[in-house]
This record gives structure tokens, C-alpha cells and sequence, in this order.
């Protein structure tokens, strides 16, 4: 089965829209336009791990997230880390943890999710190659390395990434879309998985604690309403 991109638009460096996506995105959660305090957002977050929303093993796991420090960089080398931390802040925005250690850490322990498809290499041999073909294309079209472009050069090479609209090098045996789909599921997982990012979206419940019952529209529980 040939694999289809989601691109949602043809890839210019003055294309208005992207323009305006590509801000600068806030770094801590002080700085986060809604002006949500550190202190009031982990009292929030003690307020639902301690209520009955939430399980035990759930809750030893968010509290262990909350604690647990970044890991050291173990399997990338130096620069590959580099670029793979400039690439997923352009992705998705983080100010409380680093997705780039994460992903190092799991391809460290050669840890996966026991399958891959059949035109990927193995993970870590994925991400390499696909970092080695993101800092070639910079080169290429700009001269400079990925890490030193302006945000809106890096946003356009991605969208090229995404879109498959990349040949040469690397990207001759490794498609470029599916290698995109792989990155960007691996840390928009690492991310939702963070106490604090599940709060940013006002995530108020697990379903391990007591499924979900309220399931038709407009029929929000009470926790979801802020009672």
C-alpha cells in the first residue's frame, strides 16, 4: 500500500499562513499567555491526583513524570541531540520537559513499540537517518545548518519533510513522510503523557478509575465544569 501524506499546503517561505505560525513559542509556563501560574497549576494537578478520578498505578506514574529528572543524552551524539531539540520544539511547544531526552532515553534501552512498517529502518537507525537528511536539506536550500535558520526556514523544511517533497541522499531510502508521521506520533505521545500538558488541555479524568459513562454531546461530567 503506497503511503499518502497529510499536507496541508504547498510549502512557501511567504506564505502568510505559516508565517503566522511560526511564532515563538513560550519556553515556561509563566509565560504562557492564559497567565497560569506555576504554583496554581500544581495546585490544580494535586487537586485531581488526589481525587477519586484517578488510580492508584495512575497516579504513582503522573506523580513519577512530575518528579523524575531528564535523562542524559545516551544514544544520539551531540549534535543529532541538538537538532532533534530545535526540531521538536518547532513541533509541538514545551515548557516542562525535554521530548528530545525522552526519545534518546527510550532508543538508548532499545525499547519500541515491538513493530515498525516494512519501509522504515529500525528506530534509532530511523531517527539518524532522518536527522542526517533534515541537516542536509538546510544546507542545501539555505547554506546553514537546521539549528541556525530563522523559525520560519526551519517550519518550511519540516512542512517539505511532511509533505514528502524531499529526494536526494537519505531520503532516497527512507520516505520522508512516514519518517515525519513516525517523529511527530512518537513526541506528541511523550508529550500528552506529562501531567502538565494533560492539565494545559484541561484533561480531568482517566478512564481506569470509572470508564466513561457520560458519553452523548453536550453532557460534560461535573469535574469537566470545574465542580
Amino acid at each position: 500500500m503506497t503511503h499518502t501524506a497529510h499536507c496541508p499546503r504547498t510549502v512557501t517561505s511567504s506564505d502568510p499562513v505559516l508565517n503566522a505560525l511560526s511564532y515563538t513559542r513560550a519556553v515556561s509556563i509563566e509565560d504562557r499567555e492564559d497567565k497560569v501560574t506555576a504554583s496554581a497549576a500544581l495546585q490544580k494537578l494535586q487537586t485531581l491526583l488526589e481525587s477519586d478520578r484517578v488510580t492508584e498505578p495512575t497516579r504513582d506514574a503522573l506523580r513519577a513524570r512530575l518528579l523524575e529528572p531528564a535523562p542524559q543524552r545516551a544514544f544520539f551524539t551531540e549534535p543529532e541531540f541538538a537538532l532533534l531539540e530545535v526540531v521538536s520544539s518547532r513541533l509541538i511547544p514545551q515548557f516542562h520537559s525535554s521530548l528530545a531526552a525522552q526519545v534518546d532515553a527510550r532508543l538508548s534501552k532499545g525499547e519500541g513499540k515491538g513493530w515498525r512498517f516494512d519501509s522504515l529502518p529500525p528506530d534509532g537507525e530511523m531517527y539518524q537517518l532522518g536527522l542526517r537528511g533534515l541537516e542536509a536539506l538546510a544546507q542545501t536550500q539555505h547554506g546553514a545548518s537546521f539549528t541556525e535558520l530563522p523559525v520560519l526556514e526551519m517550519d518550511a523544511l519540516l512542512l517539505m519533510v511532511q509533505c514528502g517533497e524531499v529526494s536526494g541522499g537519505v531520503w532516497e531510502t527512507l520516505p520522508a513522510a512516514r519518517f515525519f508521521e513516525e517523529l511527530l506520533t512518537e513526541l506528541t505521545e511523550l508529550h500528552y503523557s506529562h501531567p502538565f500538558a494533560q492539565l494545559e488541555i484541561d484533561y480531568t479524568g482517566f478512564a481506569d478509575a470509572h470508564g466513561w459513562q457520560q458519553v452523548g454531546l453536550n453532557n460534560p461530567r461535573d469535574s469537566e465544569l470545574g465542580r
